[in-house]
């Protein structure tokens, strides 16, 4: 299986170029870094090696940044079209395993366009999304976690055959700090890109849900919707495989979180915390066997 993955970043090379290396050993080695304008300056003395590094749009915001996500799924269909999944990722989020591949063969095997964590949905709200689709009314909107989102093939593809990248890139040009008309709730990017892919005949594949603390919303299962494949079982604050996806916005993971099981943890944002030394020496005992 070919995955092609694009790491958002606007500044911290260190810890960006830990999680590439995170990426490299476990995803493979079809990797780009976006970097948000306003952070390139941190970037032009700092090699990842192995990786494609470019400068993206400026957006200098803590949240919502779409318009760089479209633009880093259109350069990784544009290097390497024939992957068979196209992995988003935050520069905070660290892999320690390939048996997330595992759940992308299941994903495939339900016809998922879209696989990542805590799925929810709510009504439509943003027609300028309808209008930019082209593609007809669209009844309900779906969330994902930005952090991690895998987007399969069929999905690219078809995006691409419509245009659909191109007119949002177009149509949001002059849009600032994540703004997207009517929409109101934290980060955009979050409900475009499943929206989308349901609208579009996909289905949607969750991993897990973090039902505790730290700000943020999370749905109960909705059993009604046949393009949303749960996560499973409910243990205490979790939904799903949370060993091996501790995966959420806040708290940040601790080593509590970390089992042996791990295979995708967010958020871990300092270069020098125990479980991204942990997890680096174990790429390097790893690479010696090889």
């Amino acid at each position: 299986m070919n995955l092609a993955t694009v790491i958002l970043t606007h500044n911290n090379p260190e810890l960006t170029a830990d999680t590439v290396k995170s990426v490299q050993a476990w995803v493979g080695d079809r990797v780009l870094v976006l970097v948000d304008q306003v952070g390139w300056p941190y970037f032009q003395s700092f090699e990842i090696k192995s990786a494609k590094v470019e400068e993206g749009f400026r957006h200098a915001y803590s949240r919502s940044p779409y318009r760089n996500y479209a633009l880093g799924m259109k350069k990784l269909y544009d290097y390497w079209p024939d992957s068979d999944w196209f992995l988003y990722l935050e520069y905070d989020c660290l892999f320690a395993s390939n048996d997330f591949l595992e759940d992308l063969n299941k994903a495939e095997d339900r016809n998922a366009w879209m696989v990542g964590a805590d799925l929810r949905r709510f009504n439509f709200e943003f027609p300028l999304l309808e209008s930019i689709l082209e593609q007809g009314p669209i009844k309900n909107s779906y969330y994902f976690l930005g952090c991690c989102q895998f987007l399969h093939n069929k999905f690219l593809t078809k995006m691409h055959e419509i245009g659909f990248i191109d007119r949002l890139l177009e149509q949001t040009k002059t849009f600032e700090r994540g703004y997207f008309p009517e929409y109101s709730r934290w980060a955009f990017e979050e409900e475009l890109w499943p929206t989308v892919a349901a609208h579009l005949g996909g289905a949607l594949y969750e991993l897990v849900c973090w039902q505790g603390g730290g700000g943020g919303e999370w749905q109960s299962m909705d059993t009604n919707d046949p393009s949303m494949f749960y996560a499973g079982a409910e243990h205490g604050q979790w939904r799903g495989k949370f060993k091996r996806y501790p995966v959420r916005n806040n708290p940040p993971i601790t080593t509590m979180d970390i089992k042996p099981e791990t295979s995708i943890a967010h958020p871990i944002k300092h270069f020098n915390d125990p479980i991204r030394m942990h997890q680096s020496e174990r790429r390097k005992k790893r690479l010696l066997l090889f």
